[in-house]
């Protein structure tokens, strides 16, 4: 049947659950080769998708074969631990007849409860998705591919609204953290959650300010409009307008960077201080870019200020990743 497989049209397609939508990206596939690209955008209605969604696949279907579905989970409800086995799971608190776990190489596992299981589903409106992914399984495959350093690296696949990071030292994995930035989540972690120190950032303000004041005063853009003519140059006005969402796009990647740096602080913070850790001192954080939302000097800037640690960021493509994933799994 596999054999078979390789010969026919397949359809891939890769679910992402952001705050207020979500996207999907998908490849038609013949003989390992693409033959055509699927994007879409749904919106979150409540607790489940638009249910255009469902309508979507179902159309896109009938161009294939066969059609497989991938989710993505975005639920805080994932965990990751250094241990793979009942009497692990049990010093952890876990009650392993209740949870799904999937063994990684080196002793590690992920696990979801199967009661989240079926929420995904019903996210998808009874859609059961023929795979299930965790941003862990993401961030493994970047660790392995950029070949795992042998010092204690703090790791992160960093998503728009998420991030899940782990704690290697080669490849032993050590501990693991998921951060999900939901909006409900971000109204109660204002109390609780530290504030950007600002000082330490000022660097990255500082350009900001140079790009504004590159836009000139307000007199100044005066001169760019003859508003007693009846036409205007719009090839001024289009240069003002995209300086404008440059900056507000790079001001967004500060308050990202800001946001994540406070991440990083509680995952450290809890790897140091929780005994059932194997924990050591951090000596390098690598973060995997995968929807451009850090700025990349601006960051490893902050965290040499903050942490004191050595940092690196790479761009890397969230689609492409889990996509390649799914079709290596599913090869014939």
């Amino acid at each position: 049947m596999s054999f078979i497989r390789s010969f026919i049209k397949n359809l891939y397609v890769c679910v992402f659950v952001d705050n207020t939508e979500c996207s999907i990206f998908g490849k038609f596939v013949k003989n390992q080769s693409d033959l055509g690209i699927v994007e879409a955008d749904f919106e979150i209605i409540e607790k489940h998708i638009d249910f255009k969604f469902n309508d979507y696949i179902k159309k896109n279907t009938k161009k294939a074969h066969s059609t497989y579905v991938a989710l993505l989970l975005s639920t805080k409800k994932q965990w990751a631990l250094p241990v793979a086995d009942r009497v692990g799971y049990n010093q952890f608190g876990v009650n392993y007849n209740e949870v799904q776990v999937v063994n990684m190489p080196g002793g590690w596992s992920i696990f979801i409860s199967n009661d989240e299981i079926a929420n995904q589903t019903k996210f998808l409106n009874g859609l059961k998705p023929d795979l299930l992914y965790s941003p862990y399984v993401l961030l493994y495959e970047k660790i392995c591919e950029f070949r795992a350093d042998d010092r204690i690296t703090l790791y992160v696949y960093a998503q728009d609204t998420s991030s899940a990071m782990m704690v290697f030292a080669g490849l032993e994995m050590h501990y693991a953290a998921y951060f999900y930035e939901g909006e409900e989540e971000k109204m109660a972690e204002e109390d609780i959650m530290a504030p950007i120190n600002i000082a330490d950032i000022d660097n990255i303000i500082a350009k900001e300010d140079d790009k504004f004041s590159a836009l000139n005063a307000l007199n100044d853009l005066d001169d760019n409009f003859e508003l007693n003519e009846q036409f205007c140059d719009m090839t001024k006005v289009e240069d003002v307008e995209r300086s404008g969402a440059q900056i507000e796009e790079s001001l967004q990647k500060v308050g990202r960077s800001g946001n994540m740096l406070n991440d990083i602080k509680e995952a450290m913070k809890e790897y140091y201080r929780n005994p059932l850790y194997q924990s050591d001192f951090i000596e390098k954080i690598v973060v995997f870019d995968s929807q451009d939302v850090l700025d990349e000097q601006s960051f490893i800037d902050v965290v040499g200020h903050e942490i004191f640690v050595d940092s690196a960021v790479f761009k890397v493509n969230r689609n492409e990743d889990l996509l390649n994933i799914i079709k290596r799994e599913l090869k014939p």
